[in-house]
């Protein structure tokens, strides 16, 4: 029976107990050392499963591709321009303008690679806040285009920027410097004058005055205006005929010299006057002289460009009344004889040649700082100039000689024929 087994009664502390797998007591086990902790993993990490590596943390996700990879969804930061940037940006607009496709290009042949995004929105950006830094309004910039006046803004900071090394700029020299063309303000230690740069960006909206072309080498015909002229030439063993090449610079005081010292003798110690004349065959106008600047964008500036508007509305103007058969406009002309053709020639200097000097005839007195070239225009624009010379020679006043019989006459009316005849009567 199993209640007569011997093995029946057995001490509790020789049990195993079902909750251990090996053979201590629950007395070892309970003064048992307890299992370190794993401090080095986070607190809701995955559990490390043998075989599998995570994906590094700091590692930057790819971009999203057909494979469905991850999206990078943060956004994306702009670095700012650095100096040289800005400076290659700046000449390539002073150039091209708002052309960000060249200015791009540009910029790539300089190794700066930026995107038309870039730039045009760098462009932009930078004329509203130079704008409102200047708090400008509408009514400043009179008839001004739109994009003249956005190129004027930035055109006009970066300039400042170069000069002055401070991309901070004063809100009233600032304003004198897009208005006027330029400013002097204080860089450092020491002052330093800004001016718009006549760049093709900004001449472009100006309306130019070419002056006319005009022949660097003219020459002059010269012929004798009567037969008294010709002889007096023939008499001196001179050509009647001559022909002069002068540079359109020269004044007209050293052809006048030159005939002088050719033309006068050289034993006889009188002076030589010389006159000049157009000949018939010039087609002598009456000449509208418009004077230019010879470097019209030396400044250049908002004030110009508005003046500049208005002088070619105002010319528009004036051009449809005068077809429409109104009014004439009035013209300063070199002379007031009305049968003569009008024409406009413009001029790079102040016309000294008028219609008076004209009419009294060329000469030392008069001609004044006149050069060829307005003896040029004067004379029908055609190279050669026809002239016509009168000669008159100033020799000092001549002693009439005395005749003989008027001696007699004068010794006799003195007595000295009766002192001749009481000597012969002795």
């Amino acid at each position: 029976m199993a209640d007569d087994d011997p093995d029946q009664f057995i001490d509790s502390d020789d049990v195993d107990l079902p909750s251990t797998s090996s053979g201590s007591s629950r007395r070892r086990l309970a003064f048992k050392q307890p299992h370190p902790v794993l401090r080095d993993r986070p607190p809701f990490a995955p559990p490390v499963i043998m075989g599998m590596s995570l994906p590094d943390v700091d590692a930057t996700p790819p971009d999203s591709t057909s494979n469905g990879s991850l999206i990078d969804n943060r956004p994306k930061l702009r670095k700012a321009w650095s100096y040289d940037e800005v400076c290659v940006f700046y000449e390539g607009m002073k150039i091209h303008g708002k052309d960000f496709d060249t200015i791009v290009r540009y910029m790539a042949k300089r190794k700066i690679e930026k995107s038309r995004e870039h730039v045009k929105t760098f462009f932009f950006n930078s004329v509203k806040a130079y704008r409102a830094l200047l708090g400008l309004a509408e009514d400043e910039f009179n008839n001004v285009q739109r994009d003249a006046r956005e190129l004027f803004i930035l055109i006009n900071a970066c300039e400042w920027k170069r000069k002055t090394g401070n991309m901070k700029a004063n809100a009233e020299k600032m304003k004198e410097l897009l208005f006027e063309g330029q400013v002097t303000v204080k860089a450092g230690r020491k002052y330093v004058t800004v001016r718009t740069p006549p760049c093709p960006a900004l001449c472009r909206y100006f309306s130019i005055k070419k002056s006319d072309k005009i022949p660097h080498d003219l020459y002059i015909h010269l012929e004798p205006t009567s037969n008294g002229d010709h002889l007096f030439m023939r008499n001196r063993d001179q050509n009647p005929f001559l022909r002069v090449r002068l540079n359109a610079n020269d004044r007209i005081q050293k052809l006048l010299e030159f005939l002088h010292k050719k033309w006068s003798s050289t034993g006889d110690t009188s002076a030589v006057s010389v006159t000049l004349w157009p000949d018939s065959s010039c087609e002598l106008a009456s000449l509208s002289v418009h004077s230019v600047e010879s470097s019209p964008f030396i400044s250049v500036s908002i004030n110009k460009l508005i003046k500049n508007i208005e002088e070619v509305k105002e010319k528009s103007e004036a051009t449809k009344k005068l077809e429409t058969g109104g009014l004439k406009m009035a013209v300063e002309a070199n002379t007031t004889s009305t049968s003569i053709p009008l024409q406009t020639f413009i001029y790079p200097r102040p016309f000294n040649l008028t219609d008076t000097v004209i009419n009294e005839g060329i000469t030392m007195k008069n001609i004044k700082s006149s050069i060829i070239a307005e003896l040029y225009c004067v004379c029908g624009r055609k190279n050669p100039i026809k002239l016509r010379y009168q000669i008159e020679s100033e020799q000092p006043p001549r002693v009439p000689p005395v005749e003989p019989w008027k001696v007699m006459c004068g010794l006799l009316g003195r007595g000295y024929g009766d002192i001749l005849k009481k000597k012969m009567s002795m």
